[in-house]
């Protein structure tokens, strides 16, 4: 739970966050029937808040807490539909590119690794997936069932889904 005289100050210090974004699934029905109520409840993990204010930051899972699912992390940060079906602070959703972003270039800029990794650019480390669907295009609600083809690390194919 980030309040805003906290993004206020996180921003002012250059202080980075990275957001337990699956809370919004797996817990955010109980935070706001009976933990903190629905206004607070609203702001659990405030993404675009934190967008607002211009604060780098990831997105997580806490693995093994909740299973470790990029792309399922990705849909809750754009979606916020708990596990009842409810979206849980409309106004915190982000962007698909924002959520990639996440997982990606700002992670490694959070890392101090970005000269090397979290994009694909010449003289970095060619690390990626190839996926069975567009994240750009597909249906928000459709994003967690993003299947991955391939995995390099390297340059080297470490998974191949087909063999």
């Amino acid at each position: 739970m980030h309040r805003e005289q906290d993004l206020e100050r996180m921003s002012e210090y250059n202080i980075t966050t990275s957001l337990f974004i699956n809370h919004v699934y797996y817990w955010g029905d109980p935070h706001r029937d009976i933990f903190l109520g629905p206004e607070s409840a609203k702001n659990l993990n405030p993404l675009a808040s934190v967008i607002n204010h211009d604060i780098l930051f990831t997105l997580h899972s806490d693995c093994p807490i909740t299973p470790i699912s990029p792309f399922f992390s990705i849909w809750t940060a754009v979606n916020r539909i708990t596990k009842d079906e409810e979206i849980l602070g409309e106004e915190q959703r982000i962007s698909v590119e924002e959520a990639l972003k996440s997982m990606t270039i700002y992670g490694a800029q959070l890392n101090s690794t970005e000269d090397f990794n979290g994009s694909i650019e010449e003289n970095k480390i060619a690390d990626f997936i190839i996926v069975d669907k567009n994240p750009w295009k597909a249906q928000p609600v459709d994003i967690k069932d993003i299947k991955i083809i391939k995995t390099i690390i390297g340059g080297e194919i470490v998974y191949d889904r087909n063999n």
